[in-house]
C-alpha cells in the first residue's frame, strides 16, 4: 500500500505552459491527502525558488529541496542536510573565476550569483524564476552549486571535484551537490522520519536528476516528455503534465 508520493516540480507537477499546477493534478493531490497518503516535493529548487511559484492552493506534507541537499517539513523545519565539502567549494570558485562562467550558490537561506547574463535570465524565465540578486561567495556551507555552461565544460571541472558530483537538468544547466546526496538519500532520511517504509513510496519525475529516485522508490513514474535515461528506469510512463500525466497513472495504481 503506498502512503507517500514524491513529486518532482519543473514538467512534472508544475506545467510551464500553465504557469501553474493543472486542475487534474491538484484534484488528484487533494484526493491523496484526503486518504491519508503524505504528499512530498522533491525538486532541484531551493525554498526561495519553490515559494516563486502559484502553488499555494497545495499544502505539502515536506519538501526535498536541492536535489536531496535540504529536506523539511511542511513547516521549513530542517529534517536533513548535506552540504558541499570546502575543499570543493574552493576549486569551483576558482574555475568559475577564471573561465567567468555563471553560477548559482544556494546556502540554506539565500540562493545568490556572481553574474548576469541575457542567457541566464531566459533559462530563469522558461522556468518561471526570479534572477537571483549578484552576491560574493560566503563563508556559509554552500549545499548546491548550479552551472550554466555546456555539459563538455561542466565534465571538465567536476573531474576536478574530490566530494562532489553533479547532474544535469537541461543542455545549459547542471547541479553539483555533495557525492553522498541525491534525490533518493532525501528520501530515505524522509521516510525515517515520517515512519514509512520504501515499499509504500512512488516517485514522479521528468529529469536527468530524478533517476535515482525513480530507482529507490516503490513505484516509479516517468513523464510522456521525460528524460530518455529516467524511463528506461521508470515502472510506468505516463502522458505529460500537460496531458493529464499525474492523474492518469495515479488512476492507473488505483491511488485515486
Amino acid at each position: 500500500m503506498i502512503k507517500a508520493v514524491f513529486f518532482d516540480v519543473d514538467h512534472t507537477l508544475f506545467s510551464h505552459r500553465l504557469n501553474a499546477i493543472p486542475e487534474s493534478a491538484k484534484k488528484a493531490i487533494q484526493i491523496l491527502q484526503k486518504k491519508g497518503i503524505y504528499v512530498f516535493l522533491a525538486t532541484g529548487r531551493h525554498r526561495i525558488e519553490i515559494e516563486q511559484l502559484p502553488m499555494e492552493e497545495i499544502t505539502f506534507d515536506g519538501y526535498i529541496t536541492l536535489s536531496g541537499q535540504l529536506c523539511l517539513d511542511k513547516n521549513y523545519r530542517i529534517l536533513y542536510e548535506n552540504s558541499i565539502h570546502p575543499h570543493d567549494i574552493e576549486i569551483l570558485r576558482n574555475e568559475f573565476e577564471k573561465k567567468e562562467i555563471p553560477v548559482f550558490f544556494i546556502e540554506e537561506n539565500a540562493l545568490y550569483t556572481n553574474k548576469h547574463t541575457k542567457e541566464l535570465e531566459k533559462v530563469q524565465a522558461s522556468v518561471s524564476s526570479e534572477m537571483p540578486p549578484i552576491r560574493e561567495l560566503s563563508d556559509n556551507k554552500v549545499y548546491q552549486v548550479t552551472l550554466f555552461t555546456s555539459r563538455e565544460e561542466v565534465n571538465k571541472i567536476v573531474s576536478n571535484l574530490i566530494y562532489s558530483k553533479c547532474t544535469g537538468w537541461n543542455a545549459f544547466g547542471s547541479d553539483v551537490i555533495s557525492s553522498s546526496g541525491g534525490k533518493a538519500k532525501g528520501i530515505e532520511h524522509m521516510l525515517q522520519h515520517y515512519g514509512i517504509k520504501k515499499e509504500e513510496t512512488m516517485a514522479f519525475g521528468d529529469g536527468e536528476n530524478d533517476i535515482d529516485m525513480l530507482e529507490y522508490c516503490q513505484i516509479g513514474i516517468a513523464m510522456g516528455n521525460a528524460h530518455e535515461g529516467l524511463k528506461k528506469v521508470a515502472n510506468y510512463i505516463t502522458e505529460d503534465i500537460d496531458n493529464n500525466g499525474v492523474e492518469l497513472a495515479l488512476k492507473h495504481f488505483g491511488l485515486i
